[in-house]
Order: C-alpha cells, then sequence, then structure tokens
C-alpha cells in the first residue's frame, strides 16, 4: 500500500462514526430482507440497492484495493498501516463477488448487467453480513485509536 497521510485522531473518531452508521445500515436492512417484510415490491428493491451499497462499502473499508488519500480504510486506524493486513481474515469469495455485482448491478449502468441471468440475481443478506461482520469484529477490537 502507497505511502498515506497520517490521520489525526479527532478526524479517525468521526471516521469510525460514519463506519459505525455503515455496518449498522447493512445489519438492519438484512435483517428486513431476510424476512421479507416488503414482499416483492419497489421498497424491496429499494432496501436490495441501499445493502448493496453499504456492503461495497464496508468491503472497500476492510479490504481496499487502490484507495485514494480521501478514501476512509480499516489500515488507517493502526499505527503501524501492515498490522491490518496481517489479522484481518482473508477477502471471502463471496464477498469478492458482492464488490463486482455492487459496482456492475448497482452503481453503475452497465452491459454486463444484461447478462446476469435471474437465478444468479439474488443476494444471500445473511451470509455477506456474517462475512462482513466478522472482520469488522476483529477490526472494532484491534483498532489503535
Amino acid at each position: 500500500m502507497s505511502k498515506r497521510k497520517k490521520r489525526e485522531n479527532a478526524d479517525l473518531k468521526e471516521a469510525l462514526d460514519h463506519i459505525v452508521y455503515e455496518l449498522k445500515m447493512l445489519r438492519v436492512l438484512s435483517q428486513t430482507l431476510v424476512i421479507g417484510l416488503f414482499g416483492n415490491s419497489i421498497f424491496t428493491y429499494s432496501m436490495i440497492e441501499s445493502f448493496a451499497i453499504h456492503a461495497r462499502n464496508l468491503i472497500d473499508f476492510l479490504w481496499p484495493q487502490k484507495p485514494s488519500n480521501d478514501h476512509i480504510i480499516a489500515n488507517d486506524f493502526f499505527n503501524n498501516p501492515d498490522k491490518w493486513n496481517e489479522i484481518r481474515i482473508e477477502i471471502p469469495t463471496i464477498l469478492k463477488k458482492v464488490r463486482i455485482r455492487a459496482h456492475k448491478e448497482i452503481a453503475h449502468i452497465s452491459y454486463d448487467r444484461l447478462r446476469v441471468k435471474r437465478e444468479e440475481r439474488n443476494w444471500n443478506f445473511a451470509l455477506i453480513t456474517k462475512k462482513i461482520s466478522e472482520n469488522m469484529n476483529i477490526f472494532l477490537n484491534s483498532k489503535e485509536l
């Protein structure tokens, strides 16, 4: 990872509030979608889109690929930023797919979206939330803020 600007503790504390918000939203949306509260409706579709974006945000936070200096990433919360790479769980395959799907199917209108078969459009909300939460728990218990 390229050299990043060391952030002030006040900035990190404020950033942490945003990270916790993302996690809360992911969990509430997951629970709501799993129980099917709104059936097959526009509300459900909007919640799926919101879920996918919150999931992608947390995936990019936990497993950054090419973060700009403006992106908040887990490594920022450690005195030695490489420590996070050593203690985190390797990104699960399902989350690699979620990152791509959220990008191609939700955040952008893409030709790849046209090729997704109906049976491949489902999202495993509970498993996605579980895998993200596992790493978030490691982060929240290890951060050096």
